[in-house]
């Protein structure tokens, strides 16, 4: 049987396409913490909760205080 490939048995049916598996839903709050987990785990402070504040907090403190001057600079000279 050098083409065993192309044969099929009369009971098997040929399928068109591949039909595709069915996406889980995945809530955005999930997804959130699945990524903050393995950014933690990249980082290494997957275990140090104080690292994990100073990591986070300054990143999150330099982008209040570009949006806090861009609002006050708007206000100011307007938009």
């Amino acid at each position: 049987m050098a083409n065993s490939y192309l044969k099929t048995p009369n009971s098997n049916y040929i399928l068109a396409h591949i039909p595709e598996k069915e996406k889980t839903v995945v809530d955005i709050k999930q997804a959130v913490n699945k990524k903050y987990q393995t950014v933690c785990e990249w980082l290494g402070i997957d275990e140090c909760i104080n690292s994990q504040i100073w990591f986070f907090g300054t990143f999150g403190i330099a982008i209040i205080m570009l949006i806090a001057t861009y609002v006050i600079g708007g206000v100011c000279y307007g938009f």
